[in-house]
């Protein structure tokens, strides 16, 4: 191109170079994960100041899906507060398999908590049913997701009757499983027996579901010494007179895989076949683990991982 005695050419501007990131910069890459769609299992601790709630599994029809916390980024619980856990949302409480009250929902932070990292935590109020301790640790549904209870509540004179027989047939059936393991027998049975719990079943009649410990507490923490037996017997005819047999057993050697001692937080009957499933949170020395033991199809028991503490 001419012009006025001066020659002009055009020519395209060079291409933009690829901007380099400094090397002390991390740059995260952006995730954009779903979130469930099946409704969302809380479990609830409450107190005298009120509630504090975290999920622990979405539920359906196909069973139960994991939360994997150490997984998520801050930004996927975020959503996730303003999706499923609006302030003014209401939620089912239960404990033992029955309604024990309602929940509404007062607000939601990302918070770690328990040894767990930084995940979707709620606090508000409960009302609670008459006879239920507020101090005592609940499951949680949406409001309008509401299994139905697995019995009648109990008067207070069946659920001592009932905490009496747990703490008579735990150490029975614990011993047979301890010698078949050639495990160390304690030598105070009702302080290693750490937790014993009956409950209903389609028949009517009840199982038993426990903790035995030695050498450890029931929490985080501690160290790799001891051992801790879980397990889960239900209703039939043995030759032993307790009218129980082992179904799920889980042991645990500390000086051979480290520990892990299983705690039942609660149970309900999730898709009312008469059976529950049990939320189980399981410690280890810097971590834990939810999972979710539930009796399959073919009637076998089977553990269910659904929320990683780091362990």
């Amino acid at each position: 191109m001419s012009w006025g005695g001066v020659d002009f050419d055009v020519v395209p501007p060079p291409e933009r170079a690829p901007q380099v990131a400094d090397a002390d910069t991390v740059v995260e890459p952006v995730r954009d994960i779903e979130l469930p769609t099946d409704p969302i299992v809380f479990v609830v601790h409450g107190g005298d100041s009120g509630v504090r709630m975290r999920p622990v599994a979405a539920v359906g029809a196909d069973g139960f899906q994991a939360l994997y916390a150490d997984d998520l980024p801050e930004g996927y619980w975020r959503r996730f507060i303003t999706e499923l856990m609006r302030q003014g949302s209401e939620f089912s409480l239960y404990h033992e398999g029955r309604r024990a009250g309602t929940l509404v929902l007062e607000g939601a932070e990302v918070a770690a908590e328990d040894g767990c990292p930084a995940i979707a935590t709620g606090t508000g109020s409960a009302e609670l049913a008459a006879g239920v301790a507020r101090d005592g640790a609940f499951l949680a549904l949406p409001e309008g997701t509401l299994p139905p209870a697995l019995d009648p509540a109990p008067d207070s004179a069946a659920r001592a009757a009932l905490r009496g027989r747990s703490r008579q047939l735990g150490p029975i059936l614990a011993e047979r499983l301890l010698r078949a393991r050639r495990a160390g027998l304690p030598s105070n049975w009702q302080a290693a027996l750490v937790q014993a719990q009956m409950f209903p079943t389609p028949e009517g009649a009840r199982g038993l579901i426990a903790t035995l410990m030695v050498g450890d507490t029931l929490g985080p923490g501690l160290d790799d010494q001891g051992y801790a037996l879980f397990f889960l017997a239900s209703p039939s005819a043995d030759r032993s007179g307790t009218g129980l047999d082992t179904v799920y057993t889980a042991f645990a050697d500390y000086s051979a895989g480290g520990k892990a001692a299983p705690k039942v937080i609660d149970y309900l009957d999730w898709d009312r076949d008469g059976w529950p499933a049990f939320l189980v949170q399981v410690f280890g020395t810097v971590g834990s683990r939810f999972d979710m033991l539930a009796r399959g199809e073919d009637g076998d028991w089977e553990r269910v991982p659904v929320l990683s503490c780091g362990l």
